[in-house]
This record gives structure tokens, C-alpha cells and sequence, in this order.
């Protein structure tokens, strides 16, 4: 969701920076009418254009939604249900994140590491768990899953955060 916000709020900058290039393209042909009338041509002039008919260019109108369509409530149907599955599927993640954390805070490592394998078969994409595991791992002294852990951590964050950064 928040990646189509993101696209969204892309998408409103380029039209924005497209309407602001067509007003300045617009004053500046009315100034030039007024006080200009050289017989040279400047072409500096034409970083400021934009074509009336551009291919690219999408209309600023809202997007047709179909009002009874089934597949299209089918469809919003489904995102409801995966949304709210991901939060519950959250929740239940977290806990036992937590049961994880008191079993390692009790030096019960491999109660600690059951716990934040299940939290993970919830939900993949919680870094902190994957860590957590990793030192697991090592007070079991289980380095290749240590390994594995860590570099999945290091590649989420390269793919997806720009690289890690302490």
C-alpha cells in the first residue's frame, strides 16, 4: 500500500512540475509577444516547452471506477482479507518475538530460537527476528544458520533499504 502511495505522490510531483513548466512556457510566450521582436532565434527557449499533444501524457481526470462489477468487488474483497490477515498475522509475529526475547533474556536459547522460527513461518519480512535468530544460532553455536540469517538481513536491506547502515 504504502508503495502505491508512494507512486501516487510521484505521479502528483510530475504533474505538478509539468503544469508548472506550461504556465512559465505560457507567461513566457506572452512576454515575448509584448516586448520581443528579434529575427534570431533562440533556442534556449525551448527547455520550457511542452507539447499540447503529448503521447505520454495522461489525462488529470480520476480513474473510472466500475461500480457493480463482481470481479472488481472480488478484487477489493480479497484486499481487505490479505490486509487484515497481514495485521493479524502481525500481531501474532510480535508475540512470539516477545516469548523469544524472555526465553533468550532466561538463557533458554533453544526454546528462543522455536519461538522466533514460528514468528518467521508468520511473517518473513520482520529483520529484527531474523537477527535475533542469528544470535540464537550462535549461542547454540549453529554458525551456518547465524550465516544465513545475517546475510538474509543484509540483502533485505540492500534490495530494499539502500544498503545497511549502522
Amino acid at each position: 500500500m504504502t508503495e502505491l502511495r508512494g507512486r501516487l505522490e510521484d505521479y502528483q510531483k510530475k504533474v505538478h512540475r509539468k503544469k508548472v513548466r506550461r504556465a512559465k512556457w505560457e507567461n513566457w510566450k506572452k512576454t515575448q509577444a509584448m516586448f520581443y521582436c528579434k529575427t534570431s532565434t533562440n533556442y534556449n527557449k525551448w527547455d520550457m516547452f511542452e507539447s499540447e499533444s503529448d503521447p505520454d501524457a495522461e489525462d488529470d481526470s480520476e480513474p473510472i471506477v466500475p461500480k457493480d462489477d463482481p470481479q472488481f468487488k472480488a478484487m477489493e474483497q480479497d484486499f481487505k482479507d490479505r490486509a487484515q490477515r497481514r495485521r493479524r498475522d502481525k500481531g501474532v509475529a510480535d508475540g512470539l518475538r516477545l516469548k523469544g526475547n524472555e526465553a533468550m533474556k532466561r538463557g533458554l536459547y533453544k526454546s528462543a530460537k522455536h519461538h522466533y522460527t514460528e514468528a518467521l513461518e508468520s511473517r518473513k519480512d520482520l529483520l529484527a527476528v531474523y537477527t535475533n535468530r542469528a544470535l540464537c544460532a550462535i549461542k547454540l553455536e549453529d554458525m551456518q544458520m547465524a550465516i544465513d540469517d545475517s546475510s538474509r538481513v543484509l540483502e533485505y536491506c540492500e534490495v530494499f533499504d539502500d544498503g545497511y547502515e549502522k
